[in-house]
């Protein structure tokens, strides 16, 4: 009766279920031929010289097929690693993308309100000198008729009446030109009000668009990464250990990528909130201003009114 070989004992030992032979196929090819080469030595002692060729070929089928399984399941390893590496850096380019176009819109945005700033500065400028030029020619004009005045006083009882007359008309003029200028003024107030206002809106509405635009990219990336965490759930089905080890490591790195993205996102939402409130600012600011001096014009009103007469009495 011819001697049992060791590989045909390990083809016989082996499990019928899968855990099992996963359990086995997880011997190393290495340690499989040095067992073979441990046999081979024990049974050259033996007088069975004629069955060790059979025994040979057995074992180098054997190993063999253990060697292909190996291989394909390297293969398939491989495969897996490749195809969730091109589905990571697309989540990445996505990621990527998304951030690029946000920080671009909120350039843009910052030039815009700058710009506009500087116009807005530009035309309150504008406005406080010809605010000066009105007050400096109702001086003059308040002067002419305090000068005329004493010219008046200075001529006979015969000029009163012309006299008296050309204050009035003198007052009337003034007074129709500081009205004239109020009413300039309270219109150009009203229409830089409502361009404030306007911007605003306009703010207020890229605002939430940039975060409407901030949550489909988080939807996405959400959508990308439970994608990838199928497949590896999948991969993870045919290979535990090591597809588990790497999904756990690319899963923190996307976390990272993901909560960085999201802390970047937050920072520019506050430079633009704070762009936002300092405009606002501006525009109280200047509001305070138009009001500060339409409260100056209707006192100088009244005071330009009520002034001549006690001088013409």
């Amino acid at each position: 009766m011819e001697p049992a070989s060791p590989n045909a004992a390990w083809a016989a030992s082996a499990p019928a279920d899968d855990e099992d032979k996963q359990e086995h196929a997880q011997v190393s090819p290495s340690h499989s031929v040095a067992s073979a080469v441990t046999s081979r030595s024990s049974m050259a002692d033996e007088p069975v010289a004629p069955m060790r060729t059979d025994s040979m070929n057995s074992m180098d089928s054997l190993n063999d097929s253990v060697e292909s399984m190996w291989q394909a399941r390297r293969a398939r390893e491989e495969a897996d690693r490749i195809a969730e590496q091109k589905l990571i850096d697309a989540v990445c380019a996505a990621s990527l993308l998304e951030f690029n176009e946000k920080n671009k819109a909120l350039d843009e945005y910052e030039i815009d309100l700058v710009a506009k700033a500087e116009q807005r500065e530009r035309e309150l400028q504008e406005v406080r000198e010809r605010r000066i030029a009105a007050e400096r020619k109702k001086r003059d004009a308040m002067q002419r008729v305090i000068d005329a005045k004493k010219r008046a006083a200075e001529l006979s009882k015969k000029a009163h009446s012309a006299t008296k007359l050309y204050e009035e008309k003198a007052v009337e003029h003034v007074t129709r030109e500081v009205e004239h200028s109020q009413m300039e003024h309270r219109l150009e107030q009203e229409r830089e009000l409502l361009a404030v206002q306007q911007r605003k809106e306009e703010a207020i509405r890229r605002r939430e668009e940039a975060e409407r635009k901030a949550q489909e990219a988080r939807e996405r990336a959400a959508a990308m990464r439970l994608k990838a965490f199928d497949a590896a759930k999948l991969a993870r089905m045919q290979s535990r250990k090591q597809i588990e080890d790497a999904l756990v490591h690319d899963e923190a790195n996307r976390a990272m990528q993901m909560e960085r993205h999201l802390h970047e996102l937050e920072e520019s939402k506050a430079q633009a909130r704070a762009a936002k409130e300092a405009a606002h600012a501006k525009a109280e600011i200047a509001r305070l201003r138009a009001e500060n001096l339409s409260i100056r014009a209707e006192q100088a009103k009244k005071a330009l009114v009520s002034g001549p007469t006690p001088s013409a009495a």
